[in-house]
């Protein structure tokens, strides 16, 4: 199976998720409780800066900052999606400076160094190709402004974790901590907050069968050089 149709399966497993969700979205509260216990912030860290979420689905962080950003964008290649199914009118959009524009993270449609902030949170390892998704990322970014990303890594050889696609077909890529580090130095991104813990990005089969295939997720904050 190629890599852009493995791509493609993911885009639409995506857009069922969505679909089917009937779960509550998350909560500003939640998210910051997540800022604080994952990566030591809050929300006044974006108070004032221009921010991109890439990736951002339809209950990604960017939804829920409240503060006075300059002007905040998230991006996504199912936004016109979710426009057609009138999922955006049940989302409950918390800032007027919010934008959404449907687009790959490999394309990203905006002009070099514009970025204070970009968000990225269980994106890279959905991408179809994940370094030129970091070498877009890299180049919106103003110098010195900040990558905030996490996702799932494995502690598998890589050709074990090759075949966890077949249990995981949302993910088109399955990373070691090794990979990721790798990439972002590749793409001129410095990390400077770094956090594993033994968790999932998961729910379902691949949730319990974390403990098998080594699953952890990473919380790490990166600075353009």
């Amino acid at each position: 199976m190629t890599v852009i149709t493995i791509w493609k399966k993911a885009q639409l497993l995506e857009k069922e998720y969505y679909m089917k969700r009937k779960h509550k979205w998350e909560s500003k509260k939640a998210y910051l409780s997540f800022l604080k216990n994952n990566f030591n912030i809050s929300y006044s860290f974006f108070r004032g800066r221009s921010i991109l979420e890439v990736g951002c689905g339809l209950s990604g962080l960017i939804f829920y900052i409240e503060e006075k950003s300059l002007y905040s964008i998230g991006i996504d290649p199912l936004i016109i999606s979710y426009i057609q199914n009138n999922q955006l009118s049940k989302r409950t959009i918390n800032s007027s400076a919010l934008s959404l524009v449907n687009a790959v993270g490999e394309a990203i449609p905006f002009k070099d160094n514009l970025f204070d902030i970009v968000i990225c949170g269980n994106v890279i390892d959905h991408s179809l190709n994940p370094n030129l998704l970091l070498g877009e990322i890299s180049r919106v970014l103003k110098h010195k402004g900040f990558l905030i990303l996490y996702l799932n890594i494995f502690r598998l050889p890589k050709f074990l974790r090759k075949g966890l696609f077949w249990i995981d077909q949302a993910h088109p890529h399955h990373f070691c901590e090794k990979e990721v580090i790798d990439l972002l130095k590749e793409n001129n991104l410095k990390i400077i907050f770094f956090r594993r813990k033994r968790d999932v990005l998961a729910s379902g089969l691949k949730k319990k069968l974390a403990p098998l295939i080594g699953v952890q997720v990473i919380y790490l904050i990166a600075s353009k050089k």
